[in-house]
């Protein structure tokens, strides 16, 4: 675990290191993020990062959530994201169970053009 000590004295490549993945492979939040240093608490370097991607153009958030894996895909993800799945049981379905979510993922991506995003935590 990072202490905001730690994250606030890092070199900006070391922070991107760090933070890049708290939003899905969209490292360019962190990168905005870095030129706010320093932060006064993780909760603090955390609302910066949200007011980043309030305040991001519609195509920006379209990319973040674009960057989520589809749920039960069976491809490389961040940490956090194989937690989640593994912790929803998406990571062990049955064979036939397996076809049939990546199935609706897939008409799901086809109708809205951006995978289907659930908190499963």
């Amino acid at each position: 675990m990072y202490t905001i000590s730690k994250i606030n004295n890092t070199t900006h490549e070391k922070f991107i290191e760090m933070t890049g993945g708290i939003f899905e492979h969209s490292s360019w939040i962190a990168e905005k993020a870095a030129e706010l240093k320093p932060f006064t608490s993780l909760y603090h370097l955390h609302r910066e990062m949200v007011n980043i991607v309030e305040s991001s153009s519609f195509e920006q958030k379209l990319s973040l959530i674009k960057a989520h894996p589809n749920l039960g895909d069976r491809v490389a993800m961040t940490a956090d994201s194989s937690q989640e799945q593994k912790g929803a049981g998406l990571q062990s379905l049955t064979p036939v169970e397996y076809t049939q979510f990546i199935s609706m993922n897939q008409r799901y991506m086809e109708k809205f053009g951006f995978p289907f995003i659930l908190a499963v935590r």
